[in-house]
């Protein structure tokens, strides 16, 4: 037997499992910006997360749970609405005032799907070495350091980050609507506050391959020291 899941509550399981995802870069974020402090801080954090050995298992079965019931549900829901309404509707004052995050959802979402197979591929299924200021260092934090002083690869990843920030931003707001959490009165906060999480987060995340360029790029410059422009000196006075 067929069992039909009213809309409801599709919504409701899309817009549950979207703040589970969001909490889940909340706490990457907290994880990555131990790249600010260092190789042995951001090694020692990844060798804790593989200490914790099957939880840690569980826990990614579970984020790939949470995901795949995301998306599964999300675009269920697109094709039944689709289905329902064949033709497009006139465009009245309510669609216009839709947020630019909630127009281009079905985009982010697929640009998100994307970045996070390459990433998985990129970072944890591939060998953890890596050229940090010209030397071959093994470790995650060379892994990510390599990767991020390829500007193609850097600006790829900004742009992805700038489509989770989006679609963060929709998914805090979509949650306290969707289980009518949200008043008239309280809605405006709600949307400042989930758009200022949105800018920390693509801020904070998006400024991980700039530092890395940079501390890449003083390190490359050829270091002068007193002694050596001092000879320079005596050597041109005589």
């Amino acid at each position: 037997m067929k069992i039909k899941i009213p809309s409801i509550i599709k919504k409701q399981i899309i817009a549950l499992t979207g703040f589970l995802l969001s909490g889940f870069v909340a706490a990457h974020l907290l994880g990555n910006i131990m790249i600010f402090f260092g190789p042995d801080a951001y090694n020692s954090y990844a060798k804790k997360l593989m200490s914790l050995g099957p939880i840690l298992y569980l826990m990614e079965a579970g984020l790939i749970i949470i995901f795949l019931i995301h998306m599964g549900f999300t675009i269920t829901l697109v094709i039944e609405n689709r289905k329902a309404r064949p033709i497009a509707y006139k465009k009245t004052p309510s669609t216009k005032k839709r947020s630019i995050a909630t127009r281009i959802m079905p985009y982010t979402g697929t640009l998100i799907f994307a970045f996070v197979v390459l990433h998985l591929l990129d970072f944890k299924y591939n060998n953890h070495y890596g050229m940090v200021a010209g030397k071959l260092q093994e470790g995650l934090y060379a892994r990510v350091y390599e990767s991020f002083t390829d500007p193609l690869h850097s600006l790829l990843y900004i742009i992805a980050i700038c489509a989770v920030s989006f679609h963060l931003t929709h998914a805090i707001q979509s949650m306290f609507q969707t289980f009518g959490l949200s008043s008239a009165k309280s809605h405006p906060y709600l949307v400042k506050i989930s758009i200022t999480i949105g800018v920390l987060i693509a801020l904070i995340f998006g400024s991980l391959p700039i530092f890395v360029m940079v501390k890449e790029k003083a390190a490359q410059k050829p270091k002068v020291s007193f002694y050596d422009t001092s000879k320079e000196v005596m050597h041109n006075e005589t």
